[in-house]
């Protein structure tokens, strides 16, 4: 009992880290990608 407790919050806890984490990269990529796209553009 002991020991499942902490990997269930692993498994309820890491997905949103994951998920706050690829959301952030996905903007910095965005971002970036549309910088490039302003600067080839002019």
């Amino acid at each position: 009992m002991f020991r499942s407790i902490p990997l269930l919050e692993r498994f309820v806890v890491s997905p949103r880290l994951v998920l706050l984490f690829w959301n952030q990269c996905a903007l910095a990529v965005g971002v970036e990608a549309i910088r490039l796209g302003v600067f080839s553009m002019h």
